[in-house]
């Protein structure tokens, strides 16, 4: 059962421990080999262990499968290429359903996140979140790391509180 591998994918993702992510959401995408979610999943939790290069490879072949031309296929190969961010992003901006839109966002601000500009990131975070019926996991994913980067600015701030001042 696919669906149990993407919600362990999740909880282990939550945990901070990406090779087991990594494992659930590749499990899931044998069962459901459509479902670029899983597949970007996949190569983010490669990125975040610095397995850069198993990413890259990972996602180099399964963007083969993908609609050459497609939204998807543009997300996608962002994480292969690293350029072309402002292209990917006008590309979401044209998606009609919301729930869509800002799954893809998620991952444009991942992209940001792990790559430009954590600044951009948040921005991009913040507006999958404001999705008022959200049917998207990448949703919870996107609270999470509004959360952590809250909790982040609060230990710094924090920190610097107590630190001496020359």
């Amino acid at each position: 059962y696919f669906y149990a591998s993407e919600g362990l994918g999740i909880l282990l993702w939550r945990k901070g421990d990406y090779e087991k992510s990594a494992e659930a959401f590749l499990n899931a995408l044998t069962y459901n080999p459509a479902n670029y979610s899983y597949a970007l999943m996949y190569t983010l939790c490669r990125y975040r262990e610095g397995k850069d290069q198993i990413a890259k490879a990972f996602m180099s072949k399964y963007i083969t499968t993908l609609e050459r031309g497609s939204t998807e296929y543009f997300l996608c190969r962002l994480f292969v290429d690293k350029a072309g961010e402002a292209d990917v992003l006008n590309r979401i901006q044209k998606v009609e359903k919301i729930n869509t839109r800002n799954k893809m966002l998620f991952y444009s601000a991942m992209y940001y996140d792990l790559f430009l500009s954590e600044t951009i990131a948040q921005k991009y975070f913040v507006e999958v979140v404001s999705v008022p019926a959200p049917n998207f996991f990448e949703y919870r994913l996107s609270k999470w790391a509004l959360e952590d980067k809250e909790n982040k600015a609060g230990g710094n701030a924090q920190q610097d509180a107590g630190s001496p001042r020359s």
